[in-house]
């Protein structure tokens, strides 16, 4: 039968960690990714505020194709990561220096509408995004449709773009113990934009660890990560959108990242809680029952007295029985939790080695509430039996902490 662990510490957040992103404004800053409340997310610095975040990756999306009158040229645009300001002095420098283009070229960005917009100085020309669709920077990352284009000096895109991409980096001090997690935790979260498939805002998360620091760019990372980990799907239901990345052999690296690229028209990109921690478990036993376990609504039931409810968020419970533990487990495991399971925010797995056997079975486990976010709700006492074995029987109880 599967154990539980509980994921109490985090690793990212410990003294001496410092911390890299992707763009940081005035509020919601880079600090509120050391916390442990949801509701206190790191931002970033988008676009329409002065920041903004994009990555081009070389083979995939470093093309822009124009037409001045005699075919079709194509110009490739170095990869790597980039600000809006630096995306824009790349792309004019790129479309610039091509010898088969004989007009001069400038990428703005309207900040009120959200929109890129591609100016030629000299001449109409044509965008063939249709008929030369491969690697095309502007249908790919930067909001035009995939439809040529003709008959105009300047063209703006069709969709609204605020980033492409939001990271976090965090480095040990030289010469500190290596960042080892069993999980990375994460809740992700994107406001202000009509996009709705969560495969396009969340299915693309991951997670890097090296041995030496790559550098800003994704790809940089890629190449030089040690350890590569695939965050989980975003969960179906909205009562726990907990994502994860699950490893079991708990590898050191000074320096780890986390990538979520999201191609989409929204606002805000909020990273709520980016934690990387190890499990607390026993080594062989499991829970004697589990019970309270479900979904606690808390809006009041209509009634002819309460028509208009106030609709109030709904979150995981559960009660775990430990029966007749070995003494040295039980105590490593419930001390843990009395001594940080109250006062702060944790990771709760009914079925971990489960997950451990099958990482991508955990958007599965948050929708049926079997991995959450929460803390201890209570700890009723518990008993020792010492009559010639030494085993301890007690219970706790969680609850989720959402935003």
């Amino acid at each position: 039968m599967a154990r539980c662990a509980m994921f109490l510490d985090d690793l990212f957040g410990a003294d001496g960690v410092t911390t890299a992103v992707s763009g940081e404004g005035t509020t919601l800053t880079r600090e509120n990714l050391a916390t442990d409340l949801p509701g206190e997310p790191y931002q970033q610095w988008e676009a329409q505020e002065g920041g903004g975040s994009f990555e081009i990756t070389s083979g995939v999306d470093d093309l822009i194709y124009i037409n001045e009158g005699g075919g079709a040229v194509s110009t490739q645009v170095a990869a790597g990561w980039y600000t809006l300001a630096t995306l824009k002095t790349a792309v004019d420098a790129a479309l610039n220096a091509n010898l088969s283009l004989a007009y001069s070229y400038a990428l703005d960005y309207n900040s009120g509408a959200r929109k890129f917009n591609l100016t030629a100085i000299g001449g109409t020309i044509a965008i063939p995004n249709s008929s030369s669709p491969a690697r095309n920077m502007l249908t790919i990352l930067l909001g035009w449709d995939e439809t040529d284009l003709s008959g105009s000096t300047s063209y703006s895109a069709q969709t609204e773009r605020s980033s492409t991409v939001t990271w976090a980096q965090f480095t040990m001090p030289s010469g500190a113990a290596a960042i080892a997690p069993n999980l990375i935790a994460l809740m992700l979260d994107s406001t202000g934009g009509t996009e709705t498939s969560t495969t396009v805002m969340y299915g693309d998360v991951t997670v890097y660890g090296s041995a030496s620091y790559p550098g800003n760019s994704e790809a940089a990372w890629a190449a030089a990560a040690g350890l590569t980990l695939t965050v989980s799907a975003r969960p179906t239901y909205s009562e726990n959108t907990l994502q994860g990345a699950v490893t079991s052999n708990a590898t050191g690296y000074r320096y780890w990242a986390v990538y979520w690229t999201h191609v989409d028209d929204h606002e805000y990109h909020q990273i709520r809680i980016c934690r990387a921690m190890t499990q607390v478990m026993s080594a062989t036993r499991t829970c004697r029952e589990v019970g309270n376990h479900d979904l606690y609504v808390r809006t009041r039931p209509r009634t002819l007295e309460n028509q208009h409810p106030v609709a109030l968020k709904s979150d995981w419970r559960m009660t775990i029985e430990l029966e007749r533990w070995e003494a040295s487990e039980y105590r490593a495991f419930v001390v843990a939790a009395k001594r940080y399971g109250f006062a702060s925010g944790m990771v709760f797995s009914l079925l971990w080695t489960d997950l451990i056997a099958t990482p991508a079975d955990f958007d599965d486990h948050a929708d049926k509430g079997l991995i959450f976010y929460g803390t201890i709700q209570s700890a009723p006492p518990d008993a020792y039996g010492a009559k010639g074995s030494d085993f301890m029987t007690g219970a706790l109880s969680f609850g989720q902490l959402i935003p």
